[in-house]
């Protein structure tokens, strides 16, 4: 497990701060009767268990996803050896206006959804937590997870041109190809480039380029002393001239102008 431990001073401008993280831990039972002081979402990564809230109890399954509001009293456990969980514990003022938008109650347990995005937002938060990034590109980070994880949590269901842009959103820093992401979408790569360029007026490589890009000019806007080669390699570019052209071309400047 990770945790994160802030100056008082710190806690005055973003809208999440992330407390503690951790993927695949072999989780052992956790009773809290007073509930805990910051909000938490799991994914059930392996394994068997129950979570017990309000003397109700519900059956976790690997890939089931749920939230704890905080201090809200709870328990859950494995029911085999093999249960392990995916986490994030965060706080902040901001998350009020999230549960506004999404109608999230006090706790919930979600079966049968697409946990492929906020599974790799989620591994790639606990790989980059004890980095030295700006602690704005850390909570920006946070935001994103959960974010991720709602908006698999609260909607019914996506089409599978849908899950191929969520794909792409949260995997635009790997060398990503077309038989990777037709694993999403099963059918042909014709119909896979017709229906996504139908759906959102753009080839798929270039909605892959327009998400690198964003990405890469939100590192350089919060961090301007950020070394653009490690912007481009962040952001699935594997050499730092090509990214410099690329991002010059669609924003119409050159990332060296960081101001």
């Amino acid at each position: 497990m990770k945790i994160k431990l802030y100056e008082k001073e710190q806690l005055l401008f973003f809208p999440l701060y992330p407390r503690s993280i951790d993927v695949k831990y072999p989780q052992e039972r956790i009773v809290r009767a007073n509930g805990f002081p910051n909000y938490q979402i799991f994914l059930v990564s392996n394994g068997n268990g129950v979570l017990k809230v309000n003397n109700h109890c519900y059956n976790l399954m690997k890939g089931d996803m749920f939230y704890i509001g905080k201090n809200i009293p709870h328990e859950y456990w494995g029911t085999n050896k093999d249960f392990q969980t995916s986490y994030l514990s965060f706080f902040g003022d901001g998350f009020e206006n999230i549960k506004k938008y999404y109608n999230i109650e006090d706790f919930g347990v979600y079966h049968n959804k697409n946990i492929l995005p906020f599974e790799a937002q989620l591994t790639s938060l606990f790989e980059n937590f004890e980095m030295q990034y700006e602690l704005s590109f850390l909570c920006a980070s946070a935001l994103v997870t959960v974010t991720a994880f709602f908006d698999e949590a609260c909607k019914k269901k996506y089409s599978p041109i849908e899950r191929v842009c969520k794909y792409i959103e949260t995997n635009y820093f790997k060398m990503l190809t077309l038989d990777d992401i037709l694993v999403y979408f099963p059918f042909s790569k014709s119909k896979l480039c017709h229906d996504f360029k139908k759906e959102y007026k753009m080839s798929i490589f270039e909605k892959i380029m327009e998400t690198r890009l964003k990405n890469a000019r939100y590192m350089i806007k919060s961090n301007p002393d950020i070394k653009l080669g490690t912007v481009a390699s962040s952001c699935g570019f594997n050499n730092t001239s090509y990214f410099c052209k690329v991002y010059k071309k669609f924003y119409g400047e050159s990332p060296k102008n960081k101001h």
